[in-house]
């Protein structure tokens, strides 16, 4: 059964995220993140992290689990995030 309610957490640059990114994701770069910057995120919702490579979205997972949150994996990059999530990138 897939997931349909769900935190898509881009921990990427700002300039990475103009460049292309999905429409419905939530940007907050990987450095004001580890700052303490969880505007408006739920404790209450599975939280899918990404970045270029996986590493930056593994440090947020790691980071969130910390803070509390229970329910985050790290999907790793920004094209296996369009992939599960089924949306096309806005460049």
């Amino acid at each position: 059964m897939p997931i349909t309610k769900y935190y898509l957490l881009d921990v990427r640059t700002r300039e990475e995220w103009n460049a292309q990114h999905i429409d419905s994701s939530h940007l907050i770069p990987i450095d004001e993140l580890l700052a303490g910057k969880l505007p408006d995120v739920p404790k209450d919702t599975p939280i899918f992290t990404f970045c270029r490579s996986g590493n930056r979205s593994e440090m947020a997972r790691l980071h969130l689990i910390k803070q509390g949150f229970i329910e985050v994996k790290n999907i790793k990059t920004l094209q296996q995030a369009e992939k599960l999530i089924s949306q096309q990138l806005v460049e």
